[in-house]
């Protein structure tokens, strides 16, 4: 029964525990793998950790709840000290006290005094930064807990003690994922070499490794998967010890992309299945020989930000086993993604780029309903946004963005203060551009014989004071972000999917979010002002103005039918999987489908056509 329930969805799972005691029991297991409920679990305190949180007036346990039906502690098998402190900080946000960040402290204390006493065998452990110092490592039971541990996910930057005492405890590691910090202890060093079994790599946000590949020797027979998300390119020869590796995912700055590619390009790695770029560069001919030389064992291929039509020739020629593949098409290549569907036959998953520069549409269905072959079934779509799109809208959300501007950061504790500044920083320059755009409206209106609306001179001294706004909150802005330099920020998870490193990093991210929200709001604006002097656009408009090449008028609901009545004929019959992808969005525009398109992908849902319909955001989305 327990291997059928770990099958099962999370919310299935949840529905057994009320069926019977036997199910119940079988289900709370899988259900407290990781820590399901924080309430629950605090009520499962141990009665000296009561006490001691009563001693400090600590008041969140329910005096008159009953005590909890199960040992629930000793099931958690997956720890998040992150998610842990984040959780407490919750509970403890309504309770007025001036000595919040020290209760905070307490509590977590005796919840990881709880679980290394408790918890058998601890089978992940994420520590992603430095949120406070809790030794942990040795509590009462800590060796018995994590002695199994074959998961690590962790700063570079964690004090080089918390690495000592792991690498004397653990040394059967299989995963290690490793975001590094500007800093390289020697504790994390020993860590690494200790490792026994060492299968699966991740190293995130680094300028250098240096000090780490000459570690990784030793691990080279036993590696299967290798993750590399750099910001500057390191020398790739050492992969090519790694005989067994079956995954190489390589993500550098757009910048240096194939940099040092070229000591791969006749390697071979006679496992390798699953190959991963993101951002490509000028010597583009040493994937395409690295593709000749291991092309035929490949089922999943990724190559993001690399417009390049003689990589995805090389693909139809070099990979004819491919199940998954991620690329580029410009909208004059068509012929190249039949080419890829007639020789790849196993293929069964491809993600593109559409609308714009890309592939058009309607085209892109013509083209999978008629020419993918037989095992196809799911169709990934990605949107910037920008743009008229057949069967989506990009929908402007004029709502109070108050503590939502910056979605990827936590509103808490010392971070708060930082977040508003940066989202009155954001109103401010929102509202400067508004100011001048509208000001150049009413210009023309003036120039058309209209009434002027606003002054010239109210203007200026409008445009004057924002500006004066925008330099005290820069200076501000400054001293806040030198203050917060190295400080860990909390991160939520769609964050750590986009693999930035450090502070400077996340600004210069900020900053370009900032500068594509702008971006879209100005073209709403300046379509309000076409508007506003006789112009017809249809931007952000439902109705259909795309044209197909005999410029024939589009019409979104007609091409989806089309589409789903060609799919539903082919032989042999597969349900099809849609997902839109939203890309480079300003976060007050979303991804919506038009309301045809909705109610031809409903019906066929219903008829069993449409297996999966989903819009992902792209920070929600593995690369």
């Amino acid at each position: 029964m327990e291997k059928i329930f770990k099958n099962l969805e999370y919310k299935d799972i949840h529905s057994c525990l009320l069926v019977n005691r036997l199910w119940c029991e079988n289900s709370i297991p899988i259900l407290w793998r990781t820590i399901w409920n924080y309430n629950t679990l605090i009520a499962s305190l141990p009665k000296g950790s009561k006490n001691i949180l009563s001693k400090n007036k600590i008041n969140i346990i329910n005096q008159n709840s009953n005590p909890p039906l199960f040992n629930y502690t000793k099931f958690i098998k997956s720890l998040s000290i992150d998610e842990i402190d984040k959780n407490i900080g919750k509970l403890l946000k309504h309770h007025k006290s001036p000595n919040l960040n020290y209760n905070k402290y307490l509590v977590t204390q005796e919840i990881f005094k709880m679980c290394m006493n408790q918890i058998y065998s601890l089978r992940e452990l994420a520590f992603p930064h430095l949120v406070r110092y809790i030794p942990f490592t040795i509590y009462p039971g800590a060796t018995d807990c994590l002695r199994y541990l074959s998961e690590l996910s962790c700063s570079s930057n964690i004090y080089s003690e918390f690495f000592y005492q792991l690498s004397h405890i653990c040394h059967e590691i299989q995963s290690l994922n490793i975001t590094f910090n500007n800093v390289i202890s020697n504790g994390l060093i020993q860590l690494i070499t200790v490792q026994k079994n060492l299968k699966y790599l991740t190293f995130e946000g680094f300028d250098d490794l240096e000090m780490v590949i000459p570690l990784l020797t030793k691990h080279s027979t036993n590696l299967m998967e290798l993750n590399l998300y750099g910001h500057l390119p390191i020398p790739l020869s050492f992969i090519a010890d790694y005989t067994n590796l079956r995954e190489l995912v390589l993500s550098f700055d757009r910048h240096y992309g194939f940099e040092n590619f070229e000591m791969l390009q006749d390697v071979s790695l006679p496992r390798l299945q699953i190959l991963k770029f993101s951002y490509g560069g000028s010597n583009q001919d040493y994937l395409i020989k690295f593709l000749e030389w291991n092309g035929k064992n490949l089922e999943e291929f990724t190559v993001d930000g690399i417009n390049n039509d003689s990589i995805n020739l090389a693909v139809a020629k070099f990979c004819p086993n491919l199940k998954s593949l991620f690329t580029v098409f410009l909208k004059n290549e068509i012929e190249t993604l039949k080419i890829i569907f007639n020789t790849c036959q196993q293929l069964e998953c491809i993600r593109v780029w559409c609308g714009g520069e890309y592939l058009p549409e309607d085209v892109l269905l013509k083209v999978v309903a008629n020419h993918s072959p037989p095992k196809f079934h799911e169709l990934k779509m990605n949107y910037e946004c920008k743009g008229k799109r057949l069967f989506i809208n990009w929908k402007y959300q004029n709502k109070d963005q108050k503590n939502k501007i910056l979605p990827y950061y936590e509103q808490e504790d010392e971070h708060e203060q930082l977040n508003e500044w940066l989202n009155q920083e954001w109103w401010i320059r929102k509202r400067t551009e508004r100011l001048s755009l509208l000001k150049n409206r009413n210009e023309n209106e003036r120039s058309m014989g209209q009434n002027e609306i606003v002054r010239s001179d109210e203007w200026i001294s409008r445009s004057i004071g924002l500006n004066r706004r925008n330099e005290r909150l820069n200076e501000r802005l400054n001293e806040r972000s030198v203050e917060w330099t190295g400080r860990p920020i909390v991160l939520n998870r769609r964050l750590n999917e986009r693999r930035f490193g450090d502070w400077a990093d996340r600004s210069i991210s900020i900053e370009r979010r900032n500068d594509l929200l702008n971006e879209q709001f100005n073209e709403r604006l300046v379509e309000w002002t076409d508007r506003s002097v006789g112009q017809n656009t249809n931007e952000w408009s439902n109705e259909p103005t795309l044209r197909d090449e005999n410029d024939k008028k589009l019409n979104p609901k007609e091409e989806l039918e089309s589409f789903f009545t060609n799919w539903t004929n082919r032989v042999p019959k597969k349900s099809f999987s849609l997902i839109f992808i939203s890309q480079n969005c300003s976060i007050t525009t979303k991804l919506e489908v038009k309301k045809g398109s909705v109610e031809v992908i409903e019906k066929y849902k219903e008829l069993g056509v449409v297996k999966k319909f989903e819009i992902i955001d792209f920070y929600d989305f593995e690369l």
